[in-house]
């Protein structure tokens, strides 16, 4: 937000000044107002890529590609720097036409992959989803799922969504249902929830909550090989099934074993940003049994 003296003139000749500590006030009392008292306009100013994501054209992450290629005016004017500050309220932002027909292009769709069926192109691993999907073979599978694991699948053409999804920021949750074969109570599950250390490494903080005496929740951020089968390896827990039910703020809802629907423009936006990725996370009204002393691992910067 941006302060602009206007040319309001007080007894004494010069322009009104808000006092200390009066700024707060007005911009409480007026929101999103462009004009307040004490002789100052509120101009409410935003990244031009931020403008677009939320008028849902595009993600900020193509927005920002788009820049780079000199694909976005303002006020008629092409603009190549990014960080670029706009006013929604007077200014235009103008996408050329090939910044349109690049985002026309682009394709996603949410699969439910069921069990026995690979993620790969590889026809010595067996039948695969773009055999059960031929219509999509151009499509790229985004996050994977093993052979034995079932539920949502992302097929899509869009690099950025891609990133967001798989790169190495960690920001996308993927929730899981797992049922095993051995009882698993609370106190077990919390020791997954700092990270548990595998071979490759530390696994990044998850979440999880109990389902029922054989079953729980996980929701990752990370996607590593085989990561909640290791996991629970490392808590001598035998799986049994495995479904993946949401990837940030998409879940299976509708979907059945084999079928897919296409994703509307909000929710591919939506899987670009942070807030919709983080959406729907598990919440808990439990604490960690006395006596655990866990400790929390940091993050590590590990692609997908």
């Amino acid at each position: 937000m941006y302060i602009v003296p206007c040319p309001t003139i007080d007894g004494a000749g010069l322009p009104h000044r808000p006092q200390k500590g009066m700024l707060g006030n007005i911009y409480a009392t007026f929101g999103q107002s462009t004009v307040c008292p004490y002789g100052y306009t509120l101009v409410i100013s935003m990244r031009i890529q931020k403008y677009l994501s939320e008028k849902g054209l595009c993600s900020r992450r193509q927005a920002e590609a788009f820049i780079e290629q000199g694909l976005v005016s303002v006020n008629g004017k092409v603009v190549r720097t990014q960080g670029v500050q706009i006013d929604p309220a007077r200014d235009v932002v103008t996408l050329a036409p090939s910044a349109s027909q690049k985002l026309d292009a682009t394709e996603t769709i949410a699969v439910y992959k069921p069990r026995g069926v690979t993620s790969s192109r590889v026809p010595e691993e067996g039948k695969s989803i773009f055999d059960v999907l031929p219509q999509y073979k151009h499509l790229n599978v985004v996050g994977r799922l093993d052979k034995e694991s079932e539920g949502l699948l992302i097929l899509s053409n869009d690099g950025p969504l891609a990133r967001a999804i798989t790169g190495d920021e960690h920001r996308t949750e993927k929730e899981y249902i797992v049922t095993v074969r051995e009882h698993v109570g609370e106190a077990k599950l919390a020791t997954l929830e700092p990270g548990v250390e595998l071979e490759d490494g530390p696994t990044l903080p998850v979440t999880t909550k109990r389902e029922g005496s054989h079953s729980f929740r996980i929701v990752l951020r990370e996607g590593r090989n085989h990561q909640i089968r290791r996991m629970c390896n490392f808590l001598h827990l035998t799986v049994e099934s495995l479904k993946r039910v949401r990837v940030g703020s998409v879940t299976l809802k509708g979907l059945q074993p084999g079928t897919h629907r296409e994703l509307s423009r909000e929710e591919v936006l939506s899987l670009c940003s942070t807030e919709g990725q983080q959406a729907h996370e598990i919440t808990k009204d439990r604490r960690a049994p006395q006596g655990m002393n866990s400790k929390k691992l940091a993050p590590r910067k590990r692609g997908q």
